[in-house]
């Protein structure tokens, strides 16, 4: 997944190798640059190098239609909600590792807020039922988001850049609970949360998705 940044429904596996885990300690010769979820850069070709070397990866794409959630804006006017806010063209640059770190929105300064501190650009942190990034694209986002539903989406929103965001929403395992108390505060399951926080929803659809089929692997030697 980390290699080609798809999802799990993006990949048609049978061998279980797949689901084994291994400790890879690698260094790459020179600097690289900052690693982007939802785009393939230079340390993600390196793993699929290794995937292809050490493990044998042989695989095909295809496309396959598939049903699955696109996540679109919930109004016609395509106004987003109070948890969700566009970040400057430097938040990019930053992301790039081309520019000094973003400034503050002009709209809420510090804002999304963690433990007290805000969120700086390109940093996404998940709890339960909360997530909250100081900048991150769509297609990320839409990732995100699949991990929490359990089915594919993808990102049809047609939002251009990256975004602030801190939606609040019912998880399917409920918090523990302490004193007593449930700390849960009845919060919106994530589709009503994604309509009435962020201005987004989920859309059972069905499109074409590129699938990787995994042809052969095997299991590797170590060093």
């Amino acid at each position: 997944r980390f290699a080609y940044q798809v999802q799990p429904f993006q990949i048609d596996a049978e061998r279980d190798i797949l689901a084994e885990r291994f400790d890879v300690i690698a260094k790459a010769e020179g600097d690289l640059p900052a690693i982007r979820p939802g785009v393939v850069g230079p340390v993600n070709l390196m793993v699929q190098r290794l995937l292809t070397e050490r493990f044998r990866l042989r695989m095909h794409r295809e496309n396959r239609e598939m049903a699955i959630y696109a996540l679109v804006r919930a109004k016609e006017s395509g106004a987003l909600g109070e948890k969700i806010e566009f970040r400057a063209e430097d938040c990019e640059a930053e992301l790039r590792g081309q520019g000094k770190p973003a400034p503050d929105s002009p709209g809420r300064p510090g804002w999304p807020v963690a433990r007290g501190e805000a969120i700086p650009c390109g940093v996404t942190m998940r709890g339960t039922g909360r997530i909250a990034s100081g900048g991150m694209a769509m297609s990320q986002f839409a990732q995100t988001v699949a991990e929490i539903v359990g089915d594919g989406v993808l990102d049809r929103t047609g939002l251009v850049g990256v975004y602030a965001l801190q939606p609040d929403y019912a998880p399917d395992t409920p918090p523990p609970i302490s004193n007593g108390q449930s700390t849960d505060l009845n919060r919106p399951s994530v589709f009503t949360a994604l309509q009435e926080q962020l201005g987004l929803k989920l859309e059972p659809t069905r499109a074409p998705v590129e699938v990787l089929v995994i042809d052969s692997v095997e299991w590797p030697t170590p060093d």
